[in-house]
Parts: C-alpha cells; sequence; structure tokens
C-alpha cells in the first residue's frame, strides 16, 4: 500500500497522524509492525511501518537514536510511526533533523489508539492484496509463457507485455544495445515512473528491462510483471543470442564492483584479485589507471554517450541498468588520465548542450583497481548534488559536500564554522555584503587579489573595501599567522555544506 493511503486508513487517522519529516511520496508499505527494539533492523526485510511508543528511543542517547533512525533507512524500512504521549511530549528536534536530511519519513501519532487495531487493519488489507498480485502474477507468467513456446522472437514477447501492463517497454543490452522494445518508445511527458528489472540467466545479468507506464496503468500488474517476466525473457534471449563470455565477464566486473567495499571485511583481498583478473579478461592492462563515470540517461542518448567515451579512453566497458549508465575507461599513465579526463569533460559538456536531457558525473580516478569501486560510488553519491542545474558534473568539485553528508557529527562542525566566520556569515544574513564569497574567492585564488576580484566580476577597489570589513569582523590575519589554517578549513567547511544543502533542498 502506498503509505498515503496507509494513513487514510480508519484506524490510523483516528491515531491523528501528522508528517513530522521526510515525504511519504513514493513510500510503499509491505507490512505494519509495533516494536521498542533499537537493534531491530536486522529482523526487517524492508517496506515495513515501524509503530513506536518510543519507550526505549526517549531514553537513548542522541548517538543511539541516530543510530537507531539510520538502520531502519538502510534496511529499507518504509517509515516510523511514534506515538507522543505526555512521557514523551515530542519528538527530538535532532532526531527529525536527521530524518530531514536522509529523506526518511517520521509520523507522528497525537492520539493514543491501540496498535494491534492499526496493524489488523493494515496487514488484513496487504493480505488480501498479496493474494490477488498473485493471481495477476500467474495470469501475466500464462500469458508469457504461451508465447515463448510458440517460440515467438523478443519483440513479440514484448508486445503481450505491453499490452498485459498498458506500458511501453523495452530490453537494453548492458551496453545499451537496444535488443526490442514494444508499445510508444517514448514515454508521454506527463510519464512520472519508470521501473526496471535485471534479466539474468545462470547467476549473469544479460539485459534491463523497462516499463514506462501509462498513466492509468494497474500498479499490481507492473509489480506481477517485474517479478515474472525477467525469467521469461532471459530463456527467450539466451535462444536467441547465447551469452559470451565476455557478457559473463562484463556482468561479474561490475557485479565486484557493487559489493561492499571494505577492506577489512573478510575475502576482501581475493575479491580485489579477482576484480583485476577479470579487467585483464577485459582487455584492461595491468598497470592501467582507471576513471569511473556514472550518468542518468534516456535510452535516445545512450548511443552518442557511448561514442564519446569511446573517443575519449584506449579501453571503454559500460553497464545500463534501468537509466543509470555506469562506465570504466582505462588509461596506461597519469598524465594520460588527467589529460584525457578533462577532455571527457568538455566533450560531455558539448554533448549536453547538443542534445540536453541526461545528467553524468565523472568520477576522481583511480590509481589501482581496488579504487575502482570507491571512484564509482563517489560519482554515483555526486549525482544526488542536483541543485546546481548543470548536466556534468565532476565529482571533485564535490568532495566536500560528500564529506559533509559522511561527518559522524555535523554538530561539531557547525559549531567549528561560527567560531571561525560565524560573525561574517551573520553580517552577510542581516546586511547582504556577499562578504563569505568574496574571502572563498580570495582563498581560492591562493590569495591573488586581482584574480578573486575577476572572478567575482568586481572592481579591484570594490574588493579591497569588502576584504577591510571581513578582516573588520574576523580578525587580521597577518602572513605566518596560525588562524589561516583554521579560516580556510572553515570557509571551505561552509562551502560544502551550501553544496550539500543545495542538493536536498
Amino acid at each position: 500500500m502506498d503509505l498515503r493511503d496507509v494513513l487514510a486508513d480508519a484506524y490510523v487517522f483516528a491515531a491523528q497522524p501528522v508528517v513530522a519529516a521526510g515525504d511519504p511520496v513514493g513510500r510503499t508499505v509491505r507490512w505494519v509492525h509495533a516494536s521498542e527494539q533499537l537493534d531491530i533492523a536486522p529482523l526487517l526485510r524492508g517496506g515495513e511501518l515501524i509503530l513506536s511508543e518510543a519507550a526505549n528511543l526517549r531514553s537513548a542517547s542522541r548517538d543511539a537514536q541516530t543510530a537507531y533512525l539510520d538502520s531502519l533507512a538502510e534496511a529499507g524500512v518504509a517509515a516510523l510511526a511514534l506515538e507522543t504521549t505526555d512521557a514523551f511530549p515530542r519528538i527530538p528536534a535532532a532526531f527529525l533533523a536527521h530524518a530531514e536530511e536522509r529523506g526518511f519519513p517520521i509520523i507522528e501519532l497525537r492520539r493514543r489508539v491501540p496498535f494491534v487495531q492499526i496493524c489488523e487493519s493494515i496487514n488484513s488489507q496487504l493480505a488480501d492484496s498479496s493474494l490477488r498480485r498473485l493471481q495477476i502474477a500467474d495470469r501475466m507468467s500464462m500469458a508469457l509463457s504461451e508465447s515463448v513456446q510458440e517460440l515467438v522472437g523478443i519483440d513479440a514477447l514484448l508486445t503481450v507485455l505491453s499490452e498485459q501492463t498498458r506500458s511501453s517497454v523495452t530490453l537494453t543490452s548492458l551496453s545499451g544495445e537496444l535488443l526490442g522494445s514494444a508499445g510508444d518508445a517514448t514515454p508521454p511527458p506527463s510519464a512520472t515512473s519508470t521501473f526496471s528489472a535485471p534479466v539474468s540467466f545462470g547467476g549473469t545479468v544479460v539485459a534491463t528491462l523497462t516499463l514506462h507506464p501509462a498513466d492509468d496503468a494497474d500498479i499490481r500488474l507492473l509489480s506481477a510483471a517485474l517479478e515474472r517476466a525477467p525469467e521469461i525473457l532471459a530463456i527467450a534471449l539466451v535462444h536467441s543470442r547465447p551469452i559470451s563470455a565476455e557478457d559473463r565477464a562484463k556482468s561479474r566486473f561490475f557485479s565486484l564492483l557493487s559489493a561492499p567495499a571494505a577492506s577489512a571485511r573478510p575475502g576482501a583481498h581475493a575479491a580485489e584479485q579477482e576484480l583485476a583478473a577479470v579487467a585483464q579478461q577485459l582487455g584492461f592492462g595491468a598497470t592501467d589507471l582507471y576513471l569511473s563515470l556514472v550518468a542518468t540517461v534516456e535510452h535516445t542518448h545512450v548511443a552518442a554517450l557511448h561514442e564519446t567515451l569511446s573517443s575519449s579512453a584506449p579501453h571503454v566497458i559500460t553497464q545500463l541498468s534501468g537509466s543509470e549508465l555506469a562506465a570504466v575507461l582505462g588509461f596506461a599513465s597519469s598524465a594520460d588520465l588527467e589529460t584525457r579526463r578533462a577532455e571527457l569533460i568538455e566533450r560531455l559538456n558539448g554533448l549536453a548542450t547538443a542534445r540536453p536531457g541526461f545528467v553524468v558525473c565523472v568520477g576522481n580516478g583511480s590509481r589501482h583497481i581496488g579504487g575502482v569501486a570507491h571512484c564509482l560510488a563517489s560519482a554515483r553519491d555526486t549525482l544526488r548534488f542536483t541543485g546546481t542545474g548543470a548536466s556534468v558534473l565532476d565529482a571533485r568539485h564535490f568532495a566536500l559536500a560528500r564529506l559533509w553528508r559522511e561527518l559522524d557529527d555535523d554538530e561539531a562542525a557547525t559549531r567549528y564554522i561560527d567560531e571561525q566566520i560565524g560573525t561574517l556569515l551573520r553580517r552577510d544574513a542581516e546586511a547582504p555584503g556577499e562578504l563569505f564569497e568574496t574571502l572563498a574567492a580570495y582563498v581560492t585564488h591562493w590569495g591573488s587579489k586581482t584574480d578573486a576580484a575577476r572572478d567575482l566580476n568586481i572592481q579591484r577597489q570594490t574588493f579591497y573595501q569588502r576584504l577591510e570589513k571581513i578582516f573588520t569582523l574576523i580578525g587580521p590575519l597577518p602572513a605566518g599567522s596560525p588562524r589561516i589554517p583554521a579560516i580556510l578549513t572553515a570557509v571551505f567547511l561552509e562551502q560544502g555544506r551550501r553544496q550539500s544543502g543545495a542538493s536536498i533542498h
């Protein structure tokens, strides 16, 4: 059930639910469960709505509360509903702020309703829906199976799937090659959702199935299609084009890159050795340097993006999964990587200007095969920073924003910024004078007043006047002052906080 429908249920509505943090839109509830345990996450499967009186939460430390929320979010829980009572009159502001930052819904229940009533009401509806979904899935499987037995082609199978789900359907290889399609290949402008599922055979992902549903498509039919169709399509696909050794190697390569990257985990060294062996099997050199890239694309952009990548590196492999294209490029030397990286970003900007409609991020680059996973992850994480409005992002430019998100205690960093340049930031807030931007330009240009003034597009005299105000507010900074590193750190942390905040908004 959609979380918003759950909140509209009679028993839940009687509890006077209020969304205290996060956004319920797009959240699906698979089950409702009441629990006071703070370590319940390992016992969950994802999609649960957790009901709690906060009996243990309210007495837990702030770190424990944060860890609890993080564990629920990482377990895929749909939302947490907390009952406010005389013993727990309000949800801690820091807890709500962290939930908002993570985009995790917190529901405040302002009136006491027995949790057993809520669980019985919602879970009985879910059980009935599951039965109907299984019946629909069986009918879907039968229609597709009959088509397979008639030895029809991929396009004919996709046509059946398109008609059953009222969707335009595409099947693409891992490199982005269109293997088949049915229905309107271009989703309607009003379409807000795209559904994808991997098509695997013998443990190897061989293609991606993507559905663009019509506005009035039945979500249960879509769910059934994504559950049953990939297996049947895999059988038909292998009959028409057997899996090659290169396909298996590519699938294994990206599978290893997606595995947990913690170097301390058991078998990490063996996994890195296997990754190096598979990379050489795919044509990378034993001493190659690597660059990862992640893009959010429509099918119509894949060929042009492939062409741009192929012209930028001697060796490229890609994987398309739904609307995400991941690529790894190999280079012979550090100088080659840096030169080609700059050229690639320039070409991607040109492509984005000529063919708008995709967003791509170029990773930091890696000097060894073991760092490729981190390079890929940093590029993927940078794509979340949408506040810039740019189509081509450089992961190196968002290092501070990513660090800000990863800080265990951002309050400590906030206090540090306030201690060092708080008076300047408050002055800007009260009487906009762009003093922070001036200081940031000054330190970014290594103290060159001429270059900083040019970057800000202001006269040098105006720049000098601003600089005088800055030093009046934060104190003098003579050459060699031990305060200089502290001030610079605060400036760069504030830049990271602003980048991260732009992405959230």
